[in-house]
């Protein structure tokens, strides 16, 4: 089991919390953990106000610079490397229970849009409505008495989505629409419950109902990296989660990602890091 789910360490006295499942958290350059690797298990937003953050989502590196937003989702790899020394900014977390039951349809889904660029760039007014947001949601958390507090929650984010969250994610319909963008979106969402089992092409192809060579030849115009590249990359960062924080040996890892072998997992995560299972994790560990 992973331990360490978030790169982030707040106090509780900062957290303004909806049921556990909705929370308003102040931040600042001391707020997140660096070049820890983490498989985040709530959908977050990070709002930031002012500064600069560098860091890595599924591999991909990305440089916000503030005013912007940052959206990290559910079993998205993310790892920190840089916060500058005058960041200050809000970080939203929402558990599954909460987003799950939204009701938001699957057409405002902002997976891909994330995927493409995981920060979006704000002017003052958007800026200023989202500290605005995030302040009515702290005053709401103040009356955890009312029975409805968690619907009441849900109608605010709903009505963000629908609202300026709509116009941030998917201000250009017909870029959205295209046929490749959409098959892009589709290969990274069954990638992304798939890989534990399944590493060749040709099975996510067959979902598809494409060729593998057609799949691979739209991946990589649309990402920069073949669909098979894409595969090892969730592989190698699952693997590199488990040895980081949990206490499973290597067997029950390699068991754990379908290798056929201790050996064979050892040699493909030695050539894609320089070393071992063992001496990625004691590094970790010291």
């Amino acid at each position: 089991m992973i331990h360490n789910n978030s790169p982030f360490i707040y106090s509780e006295k900062t957290k303004y919390s909806i049921d556990n499942q909705l929370s308003v958290i102040e931040a600042n350059s001391n707020s997140f953990e660096i070049n820890v690797l983490a498989k985040i298990e709530e959908t977050i937003s990070i709002i930031c106000r002012k500064g600069e953050l560098r860091y890595n989502i599924n591999a991909l590196e990305y440089i916000a610079k503030a005013p912007c937003m940052i959206i990290m989702m559910v079993k998205h790899f993310v790892e920190i490397n840089a916060v500058s020394d005058d960041f200050d900014g809000t970080i939203v977390l929402m558990t599954n229970e909460f987003t799950e039951n939204l009701g938001i349809e699957d057409r405002v889904s902002p997976f891909l849009a994330v995927f493409n660029n995981s920060y979006i760039s704000l002017k003052e007014i958007e800026l200023n409505s989202l500290v605005e947001f995030c302040s009515i949601i702290k005053k709401i958390s103040r009356n955890n008495e009312n029975p409805l507090i968690i619907e009441s929650a849900k109608h605010l984010i709903k009505a963000y989505y629908y609202g300026l969250g709509y116009a941030l994610f998917f201000n250009d319909n017909n870029e959205n629409k295209s046929q490749n963008k959409l098959l892009t979106n589709d290969f990274l969402n069954i990638v992304q419950k798939d890989y534990h089992h399944q590493r060749k092409v040709k099975y996510y192809s067959d979902i598809l109902h494409l060729t593998p060579k057609y799949l691979s030849k739209v991946i990589k115009q649309r990402t920069g990296f073949s669909a098979s590249k894409w595969i090892n990359k969730f592989v190698l960062m699952e693997a590199k989660t488990l040895l980081k924080s949990t206490d499973l040996t290597i067997q029950q890892i390699t068991y754990k990602l379908n290798f056929p072998s201790q050996s064979f997992f050892g040699k493909c995560f030695k050539k894609n890091t320089g070393m071992s299972p063992s001496e990625y994790r004691a590094k970790r560990i010291n």
